[in-house]
């Protein structure tokens, strides 16, 4: 008997990878943990509903308190260009024209800057 060339060697390697994206796992995987923890699947659901009420609560929180910052903004803006003409017509009521120009100017600039960056911005 004579040695010949070796015997070719293969290997073959597997490898098994499971995944799933969303918020819940599979129904197969929700049964198997059934089987590791006694209502397991129920668990998981109820922690997905209370996350999700959590989190529909803070984006409702969250949308009230930037309403009412916006409408606390209007009102100051309100109140600061009201101020401003009234400093104004004072101005002009002492004979300060020049004064009176230019509080009354950049008061009506601003206001108005301020409606046409809004529409822009589509507001």
């Amino acid at each position: 008997m004579t040695a010949g060339p070796p015997a070719a060697v293969s290997k073959v390697s597997l490898t098994y990878e499971e995944r799933w994206s969303g918020p819940l796992p599979p129904a197969e995987e929700l049964r198997s943990y059934d089987g590791l923890v006694q209502g397991g699947a129920e668990r998981i659901f109820r922690q997905f509903e209370a996350e999700a009420e959590h989190r529909r609560g803070l984006d409702s929180f969250a949308l009230a308190e930037d309403a009412a910052e916006r409408r606390r903004a209007q009102w100051a803006a309100g109140l600061f260009a009201f101020g401003a003409l009234g400093v104004g017509a004072f101005a002009l009521h002492l004979g300060a024209h020049s004064v009176a120009a230019v509080v009354l100017g950049a008061t009506l600039v601003g206001v108005i800057g301020a409606f046409l960056y809004r529409e822009a911005k589509g507001g």
